[in-house]
């Protein structure tokens, strides 16, 4: 999948059984990816991984060309903004390097 197709797109969260629509992300391209959070560029693309940023956990998506954070998603018609929100709907509470399947749809 292409940084560009991103917006728009439905994503299963297996663990939960639960879809979710990406309304608004930010792209972070691979070479831009911080050398604090380097090691998310190991992780197998189209997984979901959560970082800590400041006490806040950062949900983002994996893709082989670029790292996407999410900013705004769409579940059983609810929008969710920001970090916390999306991270307590997707039942997220640890802390960084917690990998989570997804598969587009």
């Amino acid at each position: 999948m292409k940084a560009k197709d991103i917006i728009n797109q439905k994503f299963e969260f297996l663990e939960l059984g639960l879809t979710f629509k990406i309304l608004e992300a930010q792209i972070y391209q691979i070479e831009d990816v911080s050398k604090k959070y380097e090691w998310i560029l190991h992780i197998r693309p189209e997984r979901l991984v959560v970082v800590s940023y400041r006490g806040t956990l950062l949900p983002n998506i994996i893709f082989e060309e670029c790292v996407v954070y999410l900013k705004k998603v769409e579940i059983d018609g609810k929008i969710f903004k920001g970090p916390k929100a999306i991270s307590n709907i997707l039942g997220i509470k640890k802390d960084a390097r917690e990998v989570y399947i997804i598969k587009a749809l």
